[in-house]
């Protein structure tokens, strides 16, 4: 079981950021399955976790607990859910970064959760279609995330060809545009929030891909947001040392010490000789070392 911790926590630190948005993903939703199990076990209400991650499209909800315009997209109702969702993101990402970079990546990714939202909120307010009361409708899930994704690679490089089982090979945009297409022909048939959300995060996409067709990178200031929070977590895992330099040991002191009082002898003995024989009997070496002695 180690080794799988182990083995996990390795391809985590070292992965894309494709890869540690579905190790996210998938770790949430282990957690919160374990966490019911346990909640049901000793039969404790565990409706907290939808009430307080999940996004409502109640507007008194939704400005209480600003948090969960992020939060609910790594809620799942289900593994199903779960795998739709990281297929589609793992797809579409790989894709997305043989053109552009992780950055980028993460930046539409949270744009395309953002924007998804928000469409569910404002359009649950907006729409007669949307009958049941507005605080029942709340929004789980990372499609629109992965919709932001595949539609901003689809129209960045829309004749991108992709082969595809039985079906043989299709342009990009228009596996893109099945998939919006999918969300419109299924708008009335049930989970029209999640619908909405979806288009949503497929509208920011449509609008991110074509900027950057032209150079300009609507994402960038999320890009500087994300590298400032790296960098202040980084500092934060860092312990201030303080250093001081030329800082002496006691060791130090014995030996500096110890050299000196050799020293001084054979600078003695030296001295005998000069006075006994005079300084022409000195060796070549007892010269060198003297007059590097009287230099000090």
């Amino acid at each position: 079981m180690n080794q799988v911790i182990e083995r996990l926590k390795y391809e985590f630190s070292k992965g894309t950021s494709l890869i540690k948005l579905i190790y996210l993903n998938g770790g949430v939703f282990l957690f919160v399955s374990v966490l019911y199990l346990l909640l049901n076990l000793f039969d404790i209400d565990n409706s907290f976790v939808y009430k307080y991650f999940s996004l409502h499209a109640d507007g008194v909800e939704f400005i209480t607990k600003p948090w969960t315009i992020l939060t609910y997209s790594v809620l799942h109702s289900g593994i199903g859910h779960l795998f739709f969702n990281m297929i589609l993101l793992y797809f579409s990402g790989q894709i997305f970064m043989q053109y552009l970079n992780e950055k980028q990546l993460i930046s539409i990714y949270i744009l395309g959760v953002v924007v998804g939202g928000l469409f569910f909120v404002l359009g649950v307010n907006l729409f007669p279609l949307f009958s049941s009361p507005v605080p029942s409708y709340t929004l789980i899930g990372a499609s629109a995330g992965a919709m932001a994704v595949l539609i901003s690679i689809a129209s960045y490089i829309p004749n991108y060809s992709v082969r595809l089982f039985i079906v043989g090979n299709v342009k990009l945009w228009h596996l893109a545009l099945f998939f919006v297409f999918l969300d419109v022909l299924n708008f009335s048939r049930g989970n029209e929030g999640g619908h909405i959300s979806h288009l949503g995060g497929a509208f920011i996409g449509y609008i991110y891909g074509k900027q950057l067709r032209k150079n300009n990178d609507i994402g960038s200031w999320l890009n500087n947001i994300v590298d400032a929070f790296i960098a202040y977590l980084d500092k934060e895992k860092t312990p201030f040392k303080k250093v001081y330099k030329n800082e002496k040991t006691p060791r130090d002191d014995y030996d500096y010490n110890f050299n000196k009082t050799k020293e001084a002898e054979q600078v003695d003995v030296i001295l005998g000789k000069i006075s006994k024989s005079g300084y022409e009997s000195l060796s070549a070496k007892e010269k060198e070392f003297l007059f590097k002695t009287g230099k000090k």
